[in-house]
């Protein structure tokens, strides 16, 4: 165990820990270098790695420390051992996902290319590029509804028109048509019409749906959101509340195992987080701040 968590004495029994140093007294005036010191302790999301699992004399040494029974030992083990294997796959899980600024970073690279795509397009004017796209372009026509296209080139003399199935007649007198015993999707009753439009426009169109992907990406974009900046020096909130929530589950088996929750000496529970913090290889800083919201956390459980 580091040498940070070998202040503990023995307890009498689990859930009471010896004193330990809490700090400057309530109303004592600190001086520039205790404030820097404290600025320089201040956790960072870097500081937690992958917990690691809790080495045997580590173990011998907690349960030592805190009396734990011995028919209890191997429980505690088990338990802490589950708890590493959780979190360690927690935190690789959160390591591995790309951050909102990294996403909104790529949806722009994107939109980047969009642009670039849409400069080229109307830079090939020549005849050859025509004749190839005019021979092409038709799949794309396939894509695109013909309600679509009618809303983008709203006054295009060769735009397809919107057909509807089944037919309406005009005669009120006379029953509407048959609908056919295997019915026809809608599209596919302008599907000619809109691949000879995709043909003959193809430039057009190309260039009409570049707009719609940019429109679509810069949406996309602005829908991410972004946390608030952090101060310089300070960690991030994702660690911090793993950690929370590690030691919710520490409470909860720290009442199994007979101890009293608290934050103070007749506790022990803090002692005990921050030793199983060292043992796994995070950081104990602010630990024992952060017990009463774990424990508050932990009885919010059922």
């Amino acid at each position: 165990m580091h040498a940070e968590s070998r202040r503990w004495s023995t307890s009498q029994e689990p859930g009471t820990a010896p004193g330990r140093h809490h700090g400057p007294r309530r109303g004592a005036k600190r001086g520039r270098s205790s404030i820097a010191e404290e600025r320089q302790s201040v956790t960072r999301a870097a500081d937690f790695p992958k917990p690691r699992r809790i080495s045997e004399d580590d173990l011998e040494e907690i349960v030592s420390t805190f009396r734990i029974p011995r028919d209890r030992q191997q429980e505690l083990r088990d338990f802490l051992d589950e708890l590493v294997e959780v979190f360690a796959a927690e935190v690789s899980r959160e390591r591995s996902q790309p951050t909102q600024k990294a996403d909104r970073g790529q949806l722009e690279k994107a939109r980047n290319a969009v642009v670039k795509a849409r400069v080229a397009i109307n830079l090939a004017a020549g005849p050859a590029a025509k004749g190839a796209l005019r021979r092409t372009a038709g799949r794309i026509g396939t894509m695109l509804s013909a309600s679509w296209i009618q809303g983008r080139f709203p006054d295009d003399r060769i735009a397809p028109g919107l057909h509807y199935w089944p037919l309406e007649d005009d005669d009120a007198v006379r029953a509407p048509a048959r609908v056919a015993v295997r019915p026809v999707p809608v599209d596919d009753l302008s599907l000619k019409e809109r691949q000879y439009f995709a043909e003959y426009r193809a430039r057009e169109v190309i260039l009409a749906v570049l707009d719609a992907l940019d429109s679509t990406l810069a949406d996309a974009r602005r829908r991410i959101v972004m946390p608030p900046k952090r101060a310089k020096g300070l960690g991030g909130r994702n660690p911090l509340t793993q950690r929370r929530y590690l030691l919710a589950n520490l409470a909860r088996f720290w009442r199994v195992l007979g101890g009293t929750l608290g934050r103070g000496k007749r506790s022990g529970f803090a002692d005990f987080a921050e030793a199983i913090c060292s043992a796994i290889g995070w950081p104990i800083d602010g630990v024992a701040a952060d017990v009463p919201k774990a424990i508050k956390l932990s009885r919010n459980w059922r």
